[in-house]
């Protein structure tokens, strides 16, 4: 080998030295250090969803741990109320744990006076189970009866998201959008509400006044007769219908049926008709109350608590018989929403 070409000489080893780098080994150096990057990037964004997802856990635990018994702060006469807040106190008790023993106790206080108690059971209940329908119905009703129409939209949107077949949702979700004017958006709401209950003079009405103020005129006037046609004594639905007839160019029926709720009126029969529908807005508490008994008895059931079960269901039996549970286990699945009685 002649000196020239000789490894030892000092001009080849420069050589080779600006000789361009194998693309194969270029390659082979950025999938390493793109494996690299990507395994910190996955490591550092897992580490902080494993901590964002254990302060929530820490937040859901302590809104559960502030609920209080309430029992002992209600004389024991009636004994009705005094026994259904020590179930309340009990399901805390025993299963602080379980969504359906939360919401059973909400239904609990609401339906015996603790409102405030309820909501903050059902909010302490979504901070650990975000994703119950009938828990974020429960809070949307309960905004409503306060008149917090906003609050009750959002609420009660989320239930019908969740559960697109709750009526529940359905006709509280109507009634709030008009009380906010928003009537484009609370037509379909409870035109898909009146598919599943057909004979609700509420949603019938709130229908109509929906279409009154979009300037519907035959489909308020139709909205007004069926609700009628459900509750022959809804003064509000005559109303409808004396200004739906006016705007259609109909006095004389315009005339008859301003008539008749002026009629109505000297009559009292409005003061009866509210007295109906009160009685009507019991049955459905009383429903609901069933069904938190029921519920209840499924949750000791499940535990092998077999005496308390019986008594729970026996309950729920000496108030409505035959009433279904909701579905509130946060599992997909068929379940039972609860209904508001067709009004």
């Amino acid at each position: 080998m002649s000196k020239r070409n000789s490894p030892d000489n000092p001009g080849n080893r420069d050589r080779e030295f600006d000789r361009p780098p194998d693309a194969t080994a270029v390659a082979c150096g950025i999938a390493r250090s793109w494996v690299l990057v990507t395994g910190l990037v996955v490591v550092v964004l897992g580490s902080g969803w494993l901590g964002i997802r254990a302060l929530r856990e820490r937040a859901a635990r302590e809104a559960i741990a502030s609920l209080t018994p309430v029992a002992s702060r209600v004389p024991a006469d009636p004994p009705e109320r005094r026994q259904a807040l020590e179930v309340a106190d009990r399901l805390l008790q025993d299963y602080p744990d379980r969504p359906e023993a939360l919401y059973v106790r909400g239904i609990l206080l609401s339906r015996y006076g603790f409102n405030d108690e309820a909501v903050q059971t059902w909010q302490a209940c979504l901070a650990r189970f975000p994703d119950l329908a009938p828990v974020y119905e429960r809070l949307g009703i309960d905004a409503f009866s306060r008149g917090e129409n906003e609050r009750a939209v959002e609420m009660l949107s989320k239930a019908a998201r969740l559960d697109p077949d709750s009526s529940v949702a359905g006709l509280y979700l109507g009634q709030a959008l008009n009380s906010l004017g928003r009537m484009d958006e609370a037509a379909p709401v409870l035109e898909h509400f009146l598919q599943k209950s057909p004979h609700s003079a509420e949603a019938y009405f709130q229908l109509g006044q929906a279409y009154l103020y979009l300037q519907a005129f035959e489909r308020a006037r139709d909205s007004h007769l069926a609700a009628l046609r459900q509750d022959p004594h809804y003064a509000q639905a005559c109303y409808g219908l004396a200004i739906a007839y006016g705007r259609l160019g109909d006095a004389d029926k315009s005339r008859r049926y301003r008539q008749q709720y002026a009629e109505m009126i000297d009559q009292s029969r409005m003061v009866e008709h509210r007295r109906v529908r009160q009685g009507r807005d019991d049955a459905e508490l009383q429903e609901a109350l069933a069904r938190a008994y029921l519920t209840a008895a499924t949750i000791y059931q499940d535990d092998g608590r077999l005496a308390e079960a019986q008594e729970f269901r026996s309950r729920a039996q000496a108030i409505s018989a035959g009433v279904a549970s909701p579905n509130v286990s946060g599992e997909s699945g068929p379940g039972t929403s609860s209904s508001p009685s067709d009004r």
